[in-house]
């Protein structure tokens, strides 16, 4: 595509044309002769270009289908800077198509950090780490948010706050267990729960549970490796959010037991309705009844 500008002579300032392939190079005023380096295009078009390309990528989820992201994301891709700062100043929508848009424009970004040059892989990831701070509100639009964006980012090891370890469970003599605990030790339920978010390495185990690789051995092994250090550092909310994590992934794999008691663990830290261990603890318990041998 054929770059146009105009003479920087100002007493010639006559209309040139280059091909785009010369971007970057010497060139001469045919007019006047004045020699300047061929410009490309400036960051206002980039940006405004960008700005075109996102808005016709989000009619791609109005009808739910998302055909052609692909396309659309490497179109994205390529105005990296500007697509960034598109994508932060279009604001996080909440409601209706604007969910799967949200991120699809979550793995433009995490595709920015991965294929473009180190100092837009940063801006990428600085973008990508300020979704983390948008606030809780009524719906899910923000969680699911900042579970995309943590799932990117923990694939680019680029957790704030959390360290890089291996998953691979500890070389104990005997089996990581967890305390018993009983039915009667999580006392009543409350109704609201507090407004505290857990922190980033919680999350990011949980967002293992919610990915739909559900990848439930990796949880039970970083929840293992890890726990030792996790109930001496977690404030109660984290602390109950990675038991959940391991309760659930437990479950899915059949080990009721060990579920049971991760579960009413993590309900007496955060004993609250709504909360998802809490709900699911009753019927895992009545499975686990169920499974039992009768006597």
């Amino acid at each position: 595509m054929d770059v146009r500008m105009v003479c920087p002579n100002r007493l010639c300032g006559a209309t040139l044309t280059a091909r785009a392939e010369h971007i970057g190079k010497m060139g001469r005023c045919k007019q006047c002769g004045t020699k300047f380096r061929i410009p490309g295009e400036s960051t206002t078009e980039r940006y405004e270009k960008a700005v075109k390309v996102l808005q016709e990528a989000e009619n791609l989820f109005q009808d739910g289908s998302g055909t052609g992201e692909e396309e659309w994301g490497d179109a994205l891709v390529q105005f990296s800077p500007e697509s960034i700062k598109a994508v932060l100043q279009r604001g996080w929508k909440k409601r209706g198509f604007s969910e799967p848009t949200n991120e699809f424009l979550v793995r433009v970004l995490a595709r920015i950090a991965a294929e473009r040059t180190p100092e837009e892989k940063q801006q990428a990831i600085g973008a990508l780490q300020s979704i983390l701070d948008l606030p809780d509100d009524n719906t899910t639009g923000h969680m699911n948010l900042r579970g995309a964006s943590i799932r990117e980012l923990g694939k680019l090891n680029a957790l704030p706050g959390v360290e890089a370890r291996d998953s691979e469970c500890p070389g104990d003599a005997q089996p990581f267990r967890l305390a018993s605990i009983e039915p009667g030790d999580i006392g009543p339920l409350g109704a609201n729960s507090p407004s505290e978010k857990p922190n980033l390495e919680s999350q990011s185990l949980w967002q293992l549970v919610l990915s739909p690789t559900q990848d439930y051995q990796e949880v039970i092994k970083r929840f293992e490796a890890n726990y030792s250090r996790w109930k001496s550092t977690f404030d109660r909310r984290s602390h109950s959010l990675v038991l959940a994590a391991y309760g659930f992934s437990l479950e899915r794999l059949g080990h009721l037991r060990e579920a049971v008691l991760a579960l009413r663990w993590a309900c007496k830290l955060y004993p609250y309705k709504g909360f998802g261990a809490c709900d699911a603890l009753p019927e895992v318990e009545a499975r686990l009844r169920a499974s039992a041998p009768v006597q």
